[in-house]
C-alpha cells in the first residue's frame, strides 16, 4: 500500500510539472499542507508534544509537522504513519 501511494504521488507530481510547471506543483503542495494544518487545528492536535514555551512551541510544531508530512508523503517511513503523528 505504501508503494502504491509513493508511485501515485510521483506520477501526480510528474503530470503537474508537465501541465503547469514547478509553480503549479508548489501551489498544489501548499494547498495540501494548508488543508493538513487546518485538519490538525480543528482536531486540536497542532501543537507537538515537545515541552517548549508558548513562544517557541508554535514555530517548532509547524516545522516538525511540515517535515513529517513531507517525509511521510515521499518515503515509506512507517513510523510516521502513527495516528497521532501525521493523520
Amino acid at each position: 500500500m505504501c508503494f502504491c501511494q509513493l508511485v501515485g504521488k510521483s506520477i501526480v507530481i510528474g503530470l503537474l510539472i508537465q501541465i503547469g510547471g514547478k509553480a503549479l506543483v508548489l501551489q498544489v503542495m501548499g494547498c495540501e499542507m494548508a488543508v493538513y494544518f487546518l485538519y490538525k487545528i480543528i482536531r486540536r492536535d497542532f501543537r507537538y508534544w515537545l515541552p517548549l514555551g508558548p513562544s517557541t512551541s508554535i514555530p517548532a510544531s509547524m516545522l516538525v509537522r511540515v517535515v513529517q508530512k513531507i517525509l511521510s508523503d515521499f518515503t515509506c517511513f512507517l513510523h510516521l504513519r502513527h495516528p497521532l503523528e501525521v493523520s
